[in-house]
């Protein structure tokens, strides 16, 4: 049985096709340009599926290739989202956006191992 980590989708630059959407929702009033990589992303061919996945576009999932200053960029701008005063409003975007978070540091985690 193969383990779960070692499946294409768990790699650090292979994202959800809704990880990619809320992070532009999140970064295009602050970086519009960046925010159009992400679109471009999306509008590209997703990777194949995995068998037993859903053959729909929200099970899609994209190889990220992006500059190391592009992902800091990401980071600051959903830092600035989760740091931000808790209020009712943004109570679930907390969450939501933590996992992002968490998301974009591992890519950049990786760019930086492979850089040495």
């Amino acid at each position: 049985m193969t383990d779960e980590k070692d499946t294409p989708l768990r790699e650090p630059d292979i994202f959800s096709r809704g990880s990619i959407q809320l992070t532009f929702d999140l970064i295009r009033k602050e970086q519009p340009s960046l925010a159009m990589s992400l679109q471009n992303i999306l509008n590209s061919e997703p990777l194949p599926k995995l068998p037993g996945q859903p053959d729909n576009k929200h099970s899609d999932h994209f190889k990220v290739s992006l500059e190391p200053r592009q992902v800091r960029s990401i980071v600051e701008c959903i830092t600035k989202v989760v740091e931000a005063p808790l209020t009712d409003k943004n109570a679930g975007m907390l969450v939501v956006g933590k996992t992002l978070l968490n998301d974009w540091w591992d890519l950049a985690h990786m760019m930086l191992e492979n850089k040495e």
